[in-house]
Order: structure tokens, then C-alpha cells, then sequence
């Protein structure tokens, strides 16, 4: 009865456990137990290889601008900032990989906000009027707004969305088009080759 009124006061230890206190002090001071030093460093370098993995699969990864994006199905993925006219392929840890300037929609017509994935991919794609649709513009045409690739990431109605070529270079990196986002040819086509049907795309203020 005397040990069980002792361990439920607040003292840590009973007098009768002191012997083993003093014992593992003086095993401590003679080195004796480096094990289990050894065995905390190893606990704690197995999580943080742990952690990487769980981040690869599972892991919300951050954003520069404070931004979440969703569970990416793909190793790499793109952010775009409206705001700073940037358009960013990372790759699951969250690394630039590329970083090119872009042209975004007009007030009046704004590129859409939130989080989705490429739909489709075209390589010199045909430019069809959508307000009339028997004006066409052929591939590789230096008129053709679309330039040399196609990267659609939203439908809406009988509007498309995406991001594509452009061989207007004076347009880049003003808030000019009618919601698309606007590369110069030799970055989205650079762009093309890094990414797939299925690519995370982030698009935020």
C-alpha cells in the first residue's frame, strides 16, 4: 500500500526506485548506452525518409503563394498566377522545373480560377471563330491565334479553355485574351512535351 499512495501523488519516483535511477545515471556517464542514443537518431531518420514517400503519394504539397493544390496524379504540375502573368511547371516536390511569362484574359473576360487537369492535347491545332464558326485558320498559319500547341484544361458551355501558342510576342504578359492563357510557341511547346492528359493544373489570382 505504501508504493501505491507514493506513485499516485505527484512525486516521480518512489524511494524504492532510486537505486535504479542512480544506476542508469552511472551507466550513462560511462558510456555504456550508446544504443540507445543511437536507436532515437535512427527512429528519426526513418521518418524523415518516411515523410518524402508519404509527400510523393499523399501529401498536400505547398504552393510559394501560401496556395493548395489537390492530390497530383501525375509527377509534374503547373501553377499559374494570374496576378504575377507567370506560368510554373513543378514537380511533386514542389521545385520549378520551368518558368515562362504568360498573357491572361481581360477583365472583361477573365481566365477562370481553381484547380483542374489538362483534357486534351493538340499539336498544331486548327483555330475555328467561336462567333462564326465558317472562319477557320489552318495550322501553322502565323494568323492562327492558337499558335503551334494546344493544352485545353476547361469546357464551359460552348466555351473552350486552355493554354496555347501565340505569334503575337507583344501580347505576353498582359491581360489581353478572352479568358485563355497565352504562351509564346517555343514555351508551350516545351510546355507539350512535359505534360499529359491527367496534369494537375492550379490557376490563381
Amino acid at each position: 500500500m505504501r508504493r501505491f499512495r507514493i506513485r499516485t501523488s505527484i512525486h516521480l519516483f518512489s524511494k524504492d526506485d532510486l537505486w535504479v535511477v542512480a544506476l542508469f545515471c552511472v551507466m550513462l556517464s560511462v558510456g555504456c548506452i550508446p544504443w540507445l542514443r543511437s536507436s532515437f537518431v535512427s527512429i528519426f531518420d526513418i521518418s524523415a525518409l518516411a515523410l518524402p514517400k508519404l509527400s510523393s503519394g499523399m501529401a498536400v504539397p505547398k504552393l510559394s503563394t501560401g496556395i493548395s493544390n489537390t492530390q497530383l496524379s501525375n509527377d509534374a504540375w503547373i501553377e499559374v498566377s494570374i496576378k504575377e502573368r507567370k506560368l510554373r511547371l513543378r514537380d511533386r516536390g514542389n521545385q520549378v522545373l520551368m518558368e515562362v511569362p504568360i498573357a491572361v484574359g481581360k477583365p472583361t473576360t477573365p481566365t477562370p480560377v481553381g484547380q483542374f487537369e489538362v483534357m486534351e492535347m493538340m499539336e498544331n491545332p486548327i483555330w475555328q471563330n467561336p462567333f462564326n464558326t465558317r472562319t477557320i485558320i489552318g495550322e501553322k498559319d502565323p494568323h492562327n491565334p492558337l499558335g503551334l500547341r494546344w493544352i485545353g484544361f476547361k469546357q464551359a458551355g460552348a466555351n473552350d479553355y486552355g493554354m496555347h501558342g501565340t505569334y503575337n510576342l507583344s501580347s505576353i504578359g498582359r491581360p489581353v485574351t478572352n479568358g485563355c492563357i497565352r504562351l509564346r510557341n517555343e514555351d508551350i511547346i516545351a510546355l507539350f512535351d512535359q505534360v499529359e492528359e491527367g496534369t494537375q493544373i492550379l490557376v490563381h489570382p
